[in-house]
């Protein structure tokens, strides 16, 4: 897919240079209103803003996705820490328990042997 991606980035890239290239002796009436701009514009020109205006929106809606999935990576990766905290924590409680029952197996066994000397 991403070997596709590439592909299809640089087969846009040759034809927007080509159309640049072609065009760019042509002029478009251009007006901006808000700018106050009123005149015409090579074509070139327009095919280059288009396309730089593109990249920065492609840029910063690629950004916000990756920052997205990577506060999710992160949320994950704290409950995952969370959990094997718990587990340790649950590992620990078995083996002190463990440790407490092998005591008192032993002060039983000890009880009888004494309990039976007597």
């Amino acid at each position: 897919m991403r070997t596709f991606l590439n592909l299809l980035s640089i087969l846009s890239l040759t034809a927007l240079i080509y159309l640049g290239c072609t065009n760019f002796s042509g002029t478009v009436k251009f007006v901006a209103p808000i700018a106050g701009f009123n005149g015409n514009v090579q074509f070139g020109y327009v095919i280059i803003g288009i396309s730089i205006l593109g990249f920065l929106f492609g840029t910063c809606y690629s950004y916000g996705k990756y920052l997205k999935t990577k506060n999710k990576m992160d949320k994950y990766k704290r409950e995952l820490e969370k959990a094997s905290v718990n587990t340790m924590t649950s590992d620990d409680k078995t083996k002190v328990l463990q440790s407490k029952i092998d005591v008192l197996e032993k002060a039983l066994a000890a009880a009888i042997k004494d309990n039976e000397n007597k």
